[in-house]
């Protein structure tokens, strides 16, 4: 069976985080093991309360995990601790994690910033050397390259300017487009347009959903534009099925089971 690591937050309400990412495996047919950052007191509407685990305990997760079941491929989601970069991308390298897609998660889907500066700085540094596909929304990648991503031709200098930071791939899950927005991969051949893009804020943990599906995608051997390809199909089937259970967003309630299918049939 195809195996798969997920290093990212504990949503108390399942929406994000963990949880969300191993029932996202788990309906793509890949086992899903789980290295936890942060704990948090969440719902579908905020983050309430966060209690920064020691990175020690992380990467005593990640070892145990790696070293026994031999996972390959690797999400690394939202964390809190600028301390915890380190740790990580020294995991990362030491346990050969491979192909390792990284959710910066700089906010909410509410727009509620969850990443303090000094951690954005550290994962610049030490994270993005290590990735190989790095998702983000628009208003993300327009932050972390620090150049505007308006026009295709903004965008396309903006992904460029982060893969120059060490990561092999760039995809923009909300691109602007015509007809609202798209998704583009951005990678040694070049850009192209894969998908439409889902809307953005229609359901809690839509960015995590999508990385957690990309990753378990390239875990069974995709390659990056048909996983991205295949992880905006999945994020559009988990909105169909979202339902409003709390005070916040709608949630995916019923994640789509999706079976491997050969590129041509993608």
């Amino acid at each position: 069976m195809h195996r798969a690591i997920t290093i990212a937050a504990s949503d108390s309400a399942a929406a994000s985080g963990v949880q969300s990412d191993l029932k996202v495996f788990d309906r793509c047919g890949v086992y899903g093991a789980c290295a936890v950052t942060t704990i948090t007191a969440q719902d579908t509407f905020t983050v309430r309360r966060l209690y920064k685990l020691p990175a020690s305990i992380v990467g005593a997760q990640i070892d145990a995990v790696t070293t026994d079941l031999g996972v390959g491929a690797c999400k690394i989601g939202w964390y809190y601790s600028a301390e915890l970069t380190t740790v990580i991308a020294g995991r990362v390298r030491r346990r050969s994690l491979h192909p390792v897609v990284l959710d910066p998660s700089l906010w909410s889907e509410r727009g509620m910033a969850l990443t303090p500066p000094r951690t954005i700085k550290r994962m610049i540094r030490e994270l993005f050397p290590v990735a190989t596909v790095v998702t983000v929304t628009a208003r993300e990648l327009k932050v972390l390259s620090g150049t505007p991503g308006e026009t295709a031709e903004e965008l396309a200098s903006a992904a460029a300017r982060i893969r120059a930071m060490g990561p092999q791939s760039v995809v923009v899950e909300d691109a602007p487009a015509p007809e609202g927005s798209t998704v583009l991969v951005f990678d040694a051949r070049g850009a192209e347009q894969v998908a439409s893009g889902p809307a953005r804020g229609v359901v809690a943990g839509a960015g995590s959903i999508f990385s957690a599906a990309l990753t378990a995608a390239l875990a069974r051997g995709d390659d990056l534009r048909q996983g991205a390809r295949f992880a905006a199909r999945f994020l559009e089937a988990a909105i169909g099925n979202a339902e409003v259970l709390g005070k916040g967003l709608p949630v995916a309630a019923t994640l789509p089971v999706m079976e491997h299918q050969p590129p041509g049939e993608i």
